[in-house]
């Protein structure tokens, strides 16, 4: 089974070699400028739209652990405006997001807008089978993120401890996986392959309003104050391994999912609009091991 799933930006000279990614500062209007930029409005009218947050424990934005709320509800609000046809906030961690829901503003923000949140340890979980697997021959994937059109990602910028090294648009589809999800962590680079091969996101935001360095949760908050949008995850994933001081090839997943053709890692290759992700690294602290 697999998923079915006006813009203020020139298009690239070369849109199918030259993968664009936006860098900005937050300021008003930012996500609508990164939605924009990524042509969203109309790919999402009549569409069931999946927003996927990174909740991973129940902290608040300022942390730098979890996606901040406003993001979220601004790209909703402007999907709604857009004529989706329905918009659900899901997410599923290693244990129950509810509590993240409630206490972190995200399902009163929710109600107001009228649109659902879905804990998908509470969600029909179905058996899906991965096409020429590299370690993994299926998933449980919830029936929400099936029944979407289109998956907005909205990770954090963040090092990782495991084997990731970064938790950025390819790990935060993990939370995808319905219940247990602990055996992502060991043989990583291939089994996320294997995940995108069935679940990937046609959209991207990065919240690095705040994010963290030296661990995914336990680590020290950094105000980098950046937000990084586009279609091709594979090379935001690359601009963002880059603000956080990594290396071409230094990141083995970013690299592998390019060689599966999940997009472009390529620095060289990758058209960067706004700010300057040179101008903009930093030397994030890596995880001890």
């Amino acid at each position: 089974m697999d998923n079915a799933r006006g813009n203020l930006f020139p298009p690239s000279s070369d849109a199918q070699s030259m993968p664009r990614v936006l860098v900005l500062r937050p300021a008003p209007r930012d996500v609508e400028k990164c939605l924009d930029f990524m042509g969203t409005s109309r790919r999402v009218k009549g569409k069931r739209v999946l927003i996927k947050p990174n909740l991973t424990v129940n902290m608040p934005a300022e942390t730098g652990v979890t996606t901040h709320p406003r993001l979220v509800f601004a790209a909703a609000r402007y999907m709604i405006k857009s004529q989706a046809k329905e918009v659900v906030i899901g997410e599923s961690s290693a244990t129950r997001v509810i509590q993240s829901f409630e206490e972190l503003g995200f399902r009163s923000a929710a109600d107001e807008l009228g649109i659902r949140t879905v804990d998908f340890w509470d969600d029909e979980a179905v058996r899906v089978d991965v096409p020429n697997p590299l370690a993994m021959a299926s998933f449980q994937i919830p029936r929400t993120v099936l029944d979407s059109d289109l998956i907005f990602n909205v990770p954090v910028l963040k090092i990782h401890q495991g084997e990731s090294k970064v938790t950025l648009c390819a790990k935060n589809m993990m939370g995808c996986i319905a219940g247990d999800k602990s055996f992502m962590h060991t043989n990583f680079d291939p089994k996320i392959i294997d995940l995108l091969k069935i679940v990937k996101p046609d959209i991207n935001l990065v919240d690095g309003i705040v994010a963290m360095e030296g661990h995914e949760i336990f680590g020290k908050a950094v105000g980098a104050n950046v937000l990084v949008a586009g279609d091709d995850l594979v090379a935001v994933d690359s601009v963002c391994s880059r603000l956080m001081g990594f290396q071409h090839g230094e990141v083995e997943h970013i690299v592998l999912a390019e060689r599966h053709g999940f997009g472009c890692a390529d620095p060289s290759n990758i058209e960067v609009h706004g700010l300057a992700p040179e101008d903009l690294a930093r030397r994030f602290e890596r995880a001890r091991s």
